[in-house]
């Protein structure tokens, strides 16, 4: 490849034209001075000294296009498989809340069951009345009168 002007030079580097004089000057690339006064630099020199200036305006970080290329695909396909897990946890939260509030509604209903059945009053609730045994006079009854009262009764 022929040599370039500084101004080729500073648009491949991708800086401007001051900063590639700057660096002729102080001698951290090299370059020849025709008769015109014009600087030429050789491409090789100016890639050892200045990364060249992917179209993105990023800086080259040495890996070819074709692996960046495959690196940005897997992180995509990395990318849409954390979202559609993230998406299907959202909907088992959703649905374990909709679990909770049922089991939660059902432990509710049943706890009004039974404080219903505990609180209620004594008038609604049918007790039988006690059965009141016959008294016995304090020296009993005896003979056969007294047998057949007592009869499948105990005292």
């Amino acid at each position: 490849m022929p040599d370039m002007t500084m101004r080729q030079a500073a648009q491949w580097a991708g800086v401007t034209r001051a900063t590639v004089q700057k660096a002729i000057v102080r001698g951290r690339l090299s370059a020849t001075k025709d008769e015109l006064g014009h600087y030429h630099i050789n491409p090789a020199e100016l890639e050892r000294v200045y990364q060249p200036k992917q179209v993105d305006g990023s800086r080259d970080t040495g890996k070819s296009h074709p692996e960046t290329a495959e690196l940005t695909a897997a992180r995509e396909r990395e990318l849409a498989l954390m979202r559609e897990l993230v998406t299907k946890a959202e909907e088992r939260a959703a649905e374990l809340a909709q679990d909770r509030d049922h089991w939660r509604e059902q432990a509710e209903a049943q706890t009004r069951l039974l404080t219903h059945q505990q609180q209620q009053p004594a008038s609604q609730t049918p007790l039988q009345e006690p059965q009141t045994l016959p008294t016995i006079a304090p020296h009993g009854i005896r003979g056969r009168l007294g047998r057949w009262l007592l009869r499948g009764r105990s005292l």
